[in-house]
């Protein structure tokens, strides 16, 4: 009998399903506008301390060791935007990791479900709909 699915691994697998449907159809399929999924992947050779803020709440900070995620879902209504900041014995950081259209957000770089990489170059985001991974921010 195979292993329950992770909440994270459902809503991926959901959204997947629904990315696939759509370019089967040839229609768009809009995306939940009230549920948002930020990640954020260590990919350092050390842990990483993540603190992420958003106008409204604060999640709590997430000592993140090499190959763990953060990661949480949130309500796209109530949320303008996720900031989070970076702590590590190498770079840090504090970026704008989701930012709703209404605050005049990224649009198709990251909508409802926010896929970020932090590595030595820098944050890095799986852009939606396209399969690639962009960097977004070096590391100064």
């Amino acid at each position: 009998m195979a292993a329950p699915m992770s909440p994270w691994s459902l809503a991926v697998a959901t959204a997947l399903a629904i990315f696939l449907l759509s370019a089967t159809v040839g229609e768009a399929i809009p995306p939940s506008t009230d549920h948002g999924i930020l990640s954020i992947k260590n990919n350092l050779p050390y842990p990483i301390n993540i603190v992420c803020n958003s106008n409204t709440a604060m999640h709590p900070p997430f000592y993140a060791h090499q190959n763990h995620s953060l990661q949480f879902d949130f309500d796209t209504r109530k949320h303008l935007s996720w900031t989070c900041t970076f702590q590590s014995e190498g770079p840090d950081g504090t970026f704008i990791m989701w930012k709703s259209k209404a605050a005049g957000g990224p649009g198709n770089l990251c909508l409802e479900v926010c896929q970020w990489k932090v590595d030595l170059q820098g944050l890095k985001v799986l852009r939606n709909g396209t399969g690639k991974i962009v960097l977004v921010y070096m590391w100064h």
